[in-house]
């Protein structure tokens, strides 16, 4: 396995607390701040679109999933968000996390990707949309990418550069939302 359990847990016991009592971040605006009434923290902001548009009780999700790099070089989940939405809703969900987070966006490069930067160019969204290729040879085929793939985040989890959310403190943690157990 790529992934250790501890390297999760690691990435959960830095995270508790992360965001106060949320689980997960609505928008930077929810980002708490210190006694100066400066964010806890600061980066750039992405966020990768897994499209799978069906909706049949047994398909794939479509999903959005948002991290912070801090400019530290940390990275911090903010959010993920999943469901079987029509590819309107899809397009509308990509825009209002975009103006939620200001991220930058990754969409899968599935034949309606094409789709779905053509829908955000036409609504003026002024969103950044990029794709992201998961299949291919070499140096086009980033899911197994050692920089862009599955490997660095393995390599970014064993090495302590992830936080990932979790409600409550250290002494009294919450419970972890189901959609990070589910990736993880």
């Amino acid at each position: 396995s790529r992934f250790r359990n501890e390297w999760f847990t690691r990435a959960i016991t830095r995270g508790t607390g992360m965001f106060g009592y949320l689980m997960m971040l609505p928008s930077l605006e929810s980002i708490p701040v210190d006694d100066k009434g400066r964010p806890t923290i600061t980066g750039t902001t992405y966020s990768g679109v897994d499209l799978a548009f069906s909706d049949k009780a047994r398909s794939d999700w479509n999903v959005i999933f948002t991290i912070m790099v801090g400019d530290d070089g940390h990275n911090y989940l903010l959010n993920i968000e999943r469901g079987r939405w029509s590819s309107a809703e899809t397009v509308d969900r990509i825009i209002d996390t975009h103006v939620r987070y200001g991220s930058i966006i990754f969409v899968e490069s599935v034949s309606a990707q094409r789709v779905v930067i053509d829908w955000c160019n036409d609504k003026k969204a002024d969103v950044p949309v990029y794709p992201f290729n998961t299949r291919g040879q070499g140096e086009t085929h980033n899911k197994w990418h050692g920089i862009f793939g599955v490997e660095m985040v393995a390599a970014g989890l064993a090495n302590n550069k992830w936080s990932i959310p979790r409600s409550g403190t250290a002494d009294d943690p919450g419970p972890i939302d189901p959609l990070v157990r589910e990736w993880m």
